[in-house]
């Protein structure tokens, strides 16, 4: 009886063990009000709400599930948004969205949901995280990073944070977690640093520098496709501190061709 009652408790644990540990982040501002909210699990599951309940799509799915809701948002008629080749910018639309992805999951999976939002014209994004008394709150970008983010008029200083780890993570739709390494490196310019302080310090001297000379900043994130969500979004609160509000993601580039690309794909489970 001990034996069976011991299993049910550990059952309803599993149970009451939420499907998305947010990453902390003391700059986390108010929940988004009637954002269409997308979670991604450590081990690559996309859960969106689909007739009241969290149900998983596929990667490919994403778009037609962000067009519907858009249509819904801006009273359209069913199907006239089209989603844009993949790479594309689609029509923009006000609807905002909120990625709550598991500190966990790598940058790569978080990357290729912001991809899927820039293809459905998503201006605005933002990211479920724990606040500082861990509550639910948001923290990110004003709008969708592009891959190609042109110099903004009168940027005199820039500041860049590349983000990586040397050992292997590995993640997939067949795992039921993901192995992901303490141990990260931060570059800075042609420095190294192995501690979040030095970062945080590099971060709050160009902001000074940026709120003395009164000229805006390109603020900057790198990181490699296998980097912990959480890692990264230490980076961004960091930038959120010094008032670099305005930061932008350098993208993995994942090939250079079609068919590169297909292989390097990651195997979002279709269902």
């Amino acid at each position: 009886m001990r034996r069976v009652a011991l299993l049910a408790i550990t059952a309803l644990a599993a149970a009451a063990e939420p499907a998305v540990r947010l990453p902390a982040a003391s700059e986390a501002k108010r929940p988004l009000e009637g954002a269409a909210t997308i979670d991604l699990t450590a081990d690559g599951l996309i859960l969106v709400e689909q007739d009241g309940k969290p149900e998983s799509v596929s990667i490919e799915k994403l778009g037609a599930w962000l067009s519907r809701r858009i249509e819904t948002f801006e009273k359209r008629p069913k199907g006239s948004r089209k989603p844009a080749a993949p790479g594309d910018a689609g029509i923009p639309t006000e609807m905002p969205v909120l990625i709550r992805a598991d500190e966990n999951a790598p940058w790569l999976h978080v990357q290729r949901l912001l991809e899927a939002c820039r293809e459905a014209g998503i201006l605005h994004t933002a990211f479920g995280v724990k606040g500082a008394r861990g509550e639910e709150g948001r923290l990110g970008p004003p709008e969708v990073p592009s891959r190609a983010w042109d110099e903004a008029a009168g940027v005199k200083l820039a500041v860049a944070i590349a983000v990586t780890k040397e050992e292997t993570a590995v993640w997939g739709p067949a795992q039921t977690g993901v192995r992901v390494p303490a141990e990260l490196t931060y570059r800075m310019g042609g420095k190294e640093a192995r501690e979040i302080d030095a970062v945080r310090r590099h971060i709050r001297d160009a902001g000074q520098t940026a709120a003395e000379g009164g000229s805006p900043i390109k603020s900057v994130i790198e990181p490699d496709a296998k980097v912990p969500w959480g890692a990264v979004v230490a980076v961004l609160n960091e930038y959120h501190r010094a008032g670099l509000t305005d930061a932008r993601f350098k993208f993995v580039d994942l090939s250079a061709t079609a068919e590169e690309r297909r292989v390097t794909r990651l195997p979002y489970p279709s269902r």
